[in-house]
C-alpha cells in the first residue's frame, strides 16, 4: 500500500465545503466525447454505437406506422359496421312500418337513434380528450 500512497499528494480542502459536479446529456447517442472514448476502447465502437440509434430509431418508426395504419383499418372497419347496422334498421323499420307492424318500427327506430347517438357522442368524447391531452412534437 505505501508504493500507492506515495503518487497521491495531500490537500486540505477548506472545511464545510462540498464541490460537485454533474453534467447530463439526453439523447438517443452517448455525448461526443464519450463516443470518442469508446472509440479508444474498441476500434469502430461509435460507428456501431450510431448504426444500433438509426436501427433502433427506423424500428420504432415502423411500429408507430404499423400501429397508425391498424388503428385506421379498424376505425373504417367501425363505420362499415356502424352503416351496414344503419341500413338494416332502416329497412327493417321500412318492412315494419309497411307491414303495419308499428312496434318493429319503433324497435327499429331506435336502433337507428343509438346508432346516431353513439356516432355524435363519439366524435364530441374525441375532441374533448384531444383538448385535454394534446400531442407532444418530437
Amino acid at each position: 500500500m505505501a508504493n500507492h500512497n506515495k503518487n497521491l499528494t495531500k490537500t486540505n480542502p477548506p472545511s464545510g465545503q462540498v464541490i460537485q459536479t454533474i453534467q447530463q446529456f439526453t439523447g438517443p447517442l452517448p455525448h461526443p466525447e464519450i463516443l470518442a472514448h469508446y472509440n479508444q476502447i474498441v476500434p469502430d465502437a461509435a460507428n456501431r454505437i450510431i448504426c444500433m440509434a438509426e436501427q433502433q430509431a427506423s424500428h420504432r418508426q415502423h411500429i408507430e406506422k404499423t400501429m397508425i395504419e391498424t388503428e385506421t383499418g379498424l376505425r373504417k372497419k367501425g363505420q362499415w359496421f356502424g352503416f351496414t347496422l344503419g341500413i338494416i334498421g332502416l329497412i327493417g323499420g321500412i318492412v315494419c312500418v309497411l307491414l303495419d307492424k308499428p312496434w318493429g318500427a319503433a324497435i327499429s327506430g331506435a336502433s337507428l337513434v343509438s346508432l346516431v347517438s353513439v356516432f355524435v357522442f363519439g366524435r364530441k368524447k374525441q375532441k374533448v380528450a384531444q383538448v385535454e391531452t394534446p400531442e407532444k412534437s418530437i
